[in-house]
């Protein structure tokens, strides 16, 4: 990709996709060797067809940056929070207190972290303090906290003034995602806490002891189509599998493993969602079901959310220690949360060009908590 590739097509940097595509087909209609006699027509044809592709490919890296780029933060910490961190023109331990209050006001009784325990099974009491401390966003302490000063402006301030700039514009483009994705790992570790709480005290056995739905004579049809499924599942028929585990959860809806099965069978169909909405329905009829960790963590990583699929494959390890296949997932996924921090920074640089920092640059890396 280069400056000459946009001048070949007489479009400006960062044109959208329908002006290039506008701009091309014009200009090959003219040089198109039907249509053009010259001698090196076909080889100026060539040219522009090259530069028209490799506009098309910056516009997809572009779009792709801009997505992975998202800043969920802003409603909290307010527009452009990244870049008064840099400069200190803000401070970070205030602004996060002052997150905290709003969304603790914003929650009022609407307790997410409460609700999640409540639905292992842990309503009672004692859970109190574990869950005020569990809380994302909320303090051990009502005092405010004392602030330590602005590590991020203390950062850029060490720096060269030649470096200055383009760090803190890839920063500023960057460190609101690798954020996000601190304060969503964050919240998966205390809400897995709470779940290493509930198998402690046993109230996912409880909640797995329901009596059977259906009589004998509907589970042996139950049985019957399961094992059709299987079988197609085997034969790599994996939508005949997927129709047939459909009739058995219609007869037997509160079977976990019916779940699971299809989840697996959409997930070898590419049906990412699906696969999804069928391992957290088989944890619903049983939160023991430990296959149902394992689809759903399959399904979190076909969707490449890397850190859900790692945290929910280490709630099955919490009932499984031993597993081996949920063992090596969770180093897989484990492996692939990371790898995505970096194509935040390299997302970064795509946004700003080339000439800003390169992916193993050295940034801030102070998160706040």
């Amino acid at each position: 990709m280069s400056a000459d590739d946009y001048a070949l097509l007489g479009v400006a940097h960062g044109v959208s996709p329908e002006t290039a595509r506008a701009a091309f087909r014009r200009i090959a209609l003219r040089l198109h060797p039907d249509k053009n006699p010259a001698a090196d027509a076909t080889e100026k044809y060539l040219e522009v067809t090259r530069a028209y592709e490799a506009i098309l490919r910056a516009s997809d890296k572009a779009a792709e940056a801009d997505a992975l780029l998202a800043d969920p933060l802003a409603d909290l910490f307010g527009a452009g929070w990244a870049r008064s961190f840099a400069e200190g023109s803000a401070d970070p331990t205030a602004v996060m207190e002052g997150a905290r209050a709003r969304a603790k006001a914003e929650l009022g009784a609407a307790d997410p972290m409460a609700a999640f325990a409540a639905d292992l099974g842990l309503d009672d009491e004692a859970l109190a303090d574990m869950l005020a401390s569990a809380r994302l966003g909320d303090s051990m302490s009502d005092e405010p906290a004392e602030s330590e000063g602005n590590p991020f402006k203390a950062y850029f301030d060490t720096l060269p003034e030649a470096e200055r700039g383009p760090m803190m514009a890839l920063f500023e483009k960057t460190f609101p995602a690798f954020l996000a994705r601190e304060l969503e790992g964050a919240q998966l570790e205390a809400e897995n806490a709470i779940f290493e709480e509930a198998v402690a005290r046993g109230a996912l056995a409880k909640r797995s002891a329901l009596p059977p739905s259906v009589d004998q004579a509907v589970q042996g049809q139950v049985e019957l189509i399961n094992a059709e499924a299987i079988a197609a599942f085997q034969a790599g028929q994996y939508v005949a599998a997927a129709d047939a585990l459909t009739r058995a959860v219609a007869l037997d809806p509160t079977n976990p493993s019916l779940y699971g099965n299809r989840s697996l069978a959409q997930e070898r169909l590419g049906r990412w969602a699906e696969a999804l909405e069928d391992a957290e329905s088989s944890l619903h009829c049983d939160p023991q079901y430990v296959p149902g960790y394992e689809r759903k963590g399959r399904a979190l990583l076909g969707l490449q959310r890397y850190a859900e699929a790692e945290a929910a494959m280490r709630r099955g390890l919490v009932i499984d220690p031993e597993n081996v296949e949920l063992v090596e997932l969770v180093a897989e996924a484990a492996g692939k949360a990371e790898a995505a921090k970096l194509d935040i920074v390299r997302a970064g640089k795509v946004a700003l060009g080339d000439g800003t920092a390169s992916a193993s640059s050295s940034l801030p890396s102070q998160a706040l908590r």
